[in-house]
């Protein structure tokens, strides 16, 4: 059994992919990574294969990304309690 066997994501891309395939795929490895945007993981892991077996990278996937990565940097705060009405 290999490391590639224990993952969805092989850890060796095809080399015809294209730099910027290539460098969108490890950006959206970064994210997989991340355990503040686990509810988008299936989102990431579709637009991952869909880039890799395309070898093509869409702004519309651009933008999802990006946006994916935005929502971890705003949930750097810590849970509070929530508003119970007025005061």
């Amino acid at each position: 059994m290999s490391l590639d066997d224990l993952t969805d994501r092989p850890l060796q891309l095809d080399p015809t992919l294209s730099p910027n395939t290539v460098a969108f795929v490890r950006l959206i490895d970064e994210c997989l990574d991340d355990s503040r945007l686990e509810y988008a993981f299936p989102t990431l892991e579709g637009i991952r294969r869909t880039v890799t077996g395309t070898n093509r990278v869409s702004e519309g996937q651009q933008r999802a990304v990006e946006n994916i990565r935005a929502s971890a940097r705003e949930k750097t705060y810590t849970r509070s309690r929530r508003y119970e009405g007025w005061s």
